[in-house]
């Protein structure tokens, strides 16, 4: 019995926790984007086609710079917080007329 509450414990413990935020890049720009930084390397997307979107991927607390360099080699930046508390998805997007957004859905 006290094997199963611990389990049941352990159990409600993994499930309260928090998820936190994940992030993509939507490429709404007039070309392939080459390469996409946040932060310091931390996340990496590359080879983002026009109108496509990568994948999602956690991101953890804090500030970030966002660096985005187009096939041409046009450049996007935009600066974000990301808050330690609650869960969600982000979307950093570039769209045609090169305004860089962060979209949190």
């Amino acid at each position: 019995m006290k094997k199963f509450a611990i389990l049941v414990c352990a159990l409600l413990i993994i499930t309260a926790c928090d998820k936190g935020y994940q992030i993509r890049f939507n490429n709404l720009y007039t070309e392939a984007m080459d390469s996409i930084v946040v932060g310091n390397k931390k996340i990496i997307f590359t080879n983002i086609e026009r109108g496509a979107a990568s994948s999602y991927t956690a991101i953890a607390r804090g500030q970030y710079d966002a660096r985005c360099v187009s096939h041409s080699k046009k450049r996007f930046t935009i600066s974000f917080f990301v808050s330690g508390k609650g869960t969600g998805t982000k979307t950093i997007q570039v769209d045609a007329s090169g305004q860089t957004q962060l979209l949190e859905e």
